[in-house]
């Protein structure tokens, strides 16, 4: 096998056993996506039957409930909004050397999304960054 593998562009068993594993992922990809665009195609309230990148959540999600009974309310009972925000901040915030504050009281445009301040941590020298609002309800639907 080794001295047949030699003249292809692989090289050795090797590389192909190290590629095999992308490949399959990109196969089993390609599954799913003919799936969501066979969603689609039946959804009646879709107009155009065109699978578009900002279309796989969604289509994903009826996939899910149609194929394996997934309630996605069941589980985001698991998963209450601020702990989860506050869990994804932290891991931000350890990633990228920042500190996030709430700002209290803040004037934004529905009550529901949250401002907050961003600061270098005090490791960087702890300067101010950029506020940043989060939409709460849009992050999680």
């Amino acid at each position: 096998m080794s001295y047949r593998m030699q003249d292809s562009m692989l090289g050795s068993p090797g590389a192909v056993r190290k590629l095999l594993p992308r490949f399959q992922e990109r196969v089993a990809r390609i599954g799913v996506l003919e799936s969501l665009k066979e969603t689609k195609r039946l959804d009646p309230n879709a107009k155009d039957k065109t699978l578009y990148l900002w279309d796989e959540p969604y289509y994903k999600r009826m996939w899910l409930e149609k194929n394996y009974s997934v309630d996605h309310q069941k589980i985001a009972e698991y998963f209450p909004v601020w702990s989860t925000v506050e869990g994804m901040l932290q891991i931000y915030g350890e990633m990228f050397g920042l500190d996030f504050q709430l700002v209290v009281n803040a004037n934004v445009w529905h009550e529901e999304v949250k401002l907050f301040a961003v600061w270098d941590n005090t490791k960087r020298g702890g300067e101010f960054g950029k506020c940043c609002s989060l939409n709460i309800r849009y992050l999680f639907q």
